[in-house]
């Protein structure tokens, strides 16, 4: 994934950047870096993407990690190989409600809903189901 020199800009004064592809943290403008770790990072891009194309766009062009891992467990469900689960019958009392949560995540436009969906999707592809 490139940047245009207005992205890479952005990037600067929020405090990150692409390298070799995948989004890191940066000293901001300012010399700080607001950034703490990778998992902090890229909650950033998720939250930031459900407004900002740019955003979304460097959160969808990397893979599930183990960061999307604890925004789901977060949220009461969990990426399994083949589907969505609950992960915490105080959240969601089945598998099929933790679903229907994540569909609606999708409908609200959250890229980290979408990013599940379309993971699944490859894996599907991949292994089959």
């Amino acid at each position: 994934m490139k940047l245009t020199l207005d992205e890479e800009l952005q990037a600067k004064e929020e405090g990150w950047k692409l390298v070799a592809g995948y989004p890191a943290s940066a000293y901001n403008a300012k010399g700080i870096c607001p950034f703490y770790s990778t998992a902090q990072l890229t909650a950033f891009l998720r939250h930031t993407g459900k407004e900002s194309e740019l955003h979304r766009r460097v959160y969808m062009s990397i893979p599930w990690t183990s960061a999307d891992d604890s925004m789901a467990l977060d949220e009461g469900w969990r990426l399994a190989s083949t589907e969505i689960l609950t992960v915490r019958l105080t959240a969601f009392p089945s598998n099929e409600d933790a679903q229907a949560f994540v569909q609606k995540g999708i409908e609200a436009n959250d890229p980290l809903h979408i990013k599940a969906i379309s993971t699944l999707a490859k894996r599907r592809l991949i292994h089959g189901e």
